[in-house]
């Protein structure tokens, strides 16, 4: 609920600038406008406001609710131009319902050819083409920003990133189980299909505060500001909702793939330096001994049987409800580190859902 009021606040803005400026480029200019339809800046700001909330409302929620049925749609291009053709759909849609409701009062006069004529004028033509351009430069930024992560965009464009700074991180590797197996039973094909479909699933970061960084063959990096990871143990929710998803569709990947993919994770807390690297590809980049030991901790899964390790300093800075146990498992010198290294795994989570049924691991 809280995206989906951010993401109206800011079509909302969006739509009441743009036709603020659309109004602009027709009126400037003209030598005289009729005084009697000639409104002052403020009552332009508060009709265009109102304007930019209805349609943000109406696009945000058409938009959120054709989401899942564009999933398969991988093109960037395709993507940014469909939803570009829905919104102007909708725009019609809501400009046809607009004029319906102004004849009301004059229902016996009502009569529909002054919804074509207005849609087919030159008004009508200006007005629809720019409302398209603006939702493709819309669904373009969101697109990139998505490649970018949420809310990176603005923030490389104001160069936050230029300079190395640090800053405190949790990370969490997440890596398929007995890839290389997989790999050579379905075949390289079938298994980056796979997982394409797993990473999909991924989308309910958002959710629990996290943010994905990197895409790494079949290993995703998932990081958090401390204080969203740590809020109600967000990084343990979302690993144990992630895997119940996953569980939820093993008939579907068994009956497509043969097997029900499982993954494993280790994280770590600290400080790690984030910058933007990079002059013809660019993309931002943590580097970091944090980034090295959350790597190595994930690496002990399989070593100690575990699908689920984390370090000392992050368990410590759990607060730790009954619902979630947790073991002291190694404190061994972990590859490429100088000290030891103590790691903790979940030995047992209870699962609350909606319905307030219980599930244990």
């Amino acid at each position: 609920m809280k995206n989906y009021i951010k993401a109206i606040l800011i079509q909302t803005i969006v739509w009441t600038l743009a036709l603020s400026y659309f109004t602009l480029l027709r009126l400037y200019g003209q030598d005289s406008i009729d005084e009697t339809e000639s409104k002052s800046i403020l009552e332009y700001t508060l009709v265009y406001s109102s304007i930019g909330l209805l349609f943000s409302i109406v696009f945000v929620s058409f938009d959120k609710l054709v989401t899942n049925k564009l999933k398969s749609i991988k093109s960037f291009g395709a993507i940014v131009f469909i939803r570009s053709v829905l919104s102007l759909i909708m725009f019609v849609i809501l400009i046809m319902v607009s004029i319906i409701i102004y004849m009301i009062p004059n229902w016996r006069f009502l009569n529909f050819d002054i919804i074509t004529d207005y849609l087919f004028s030159i008004d009508g033509v200006l007005i629809l083409s720019f409302v398209f351009f603006i939702s493709f430069l819309i669904q373009f930024i969101k697109q990139v920003d998505k490649k970018f992560g949420p809310g990176n965009l603005i923030r490389m464009l104001k160069g936050e990133f230029h300079a190395p700074k640090e800053v405190d991180r949790i990370v969490m590797f997440l890596d398929m189980k007995s890839s290389t197996t997989i790999a050579e039973q379905i075949g390289h094909i079938k298994y980056s299909r796979l997982i394409q479909e797993c990473f999909d699933q991924l989308d309910m970061t958002r959710d629990f505060g996290a943010e994905i960084y990197q895409y790494v063959g079949d290993e995703v990096v998932i990081v958090w500001e401390p204080e969203k990871g740590l809020k109600d143990s967000n990084i343990l929710k979302f690993y144990y909702s992630y895997r119940k998803a996953l569980k939820d569709k093993a008939d579907y990947y068994k009956s497509k793939y043969d097997v029900v993919p499982e993954f494993k994770c280790g994280c770590h807390i600290g400080k790690v330096v984030m910058t933007e690297i990079g002059q013809i590809k660019r993309e931002i980049a943590f580097h970091g001994d944090v980034m090295n030991t959350a790597a190595r901790i994930q690496s002990q899964c399989n070593n100690l049987n575990r699908e689920f390790l984390l370090s000392e300093e992050l368990y410590k800075s759990l607060t730790i409800d009954t619902s979630y146990k947790f073991e002291f498992m190694s404190d061994d010198i972990l590859k490429g580190k100088k000290s030891n290294v103590k790691i903790y795994s979940k030995f047992m989570i209870l699962i609350k859902t909606d319905s307030n049924t219980m599930y244990n691991s």
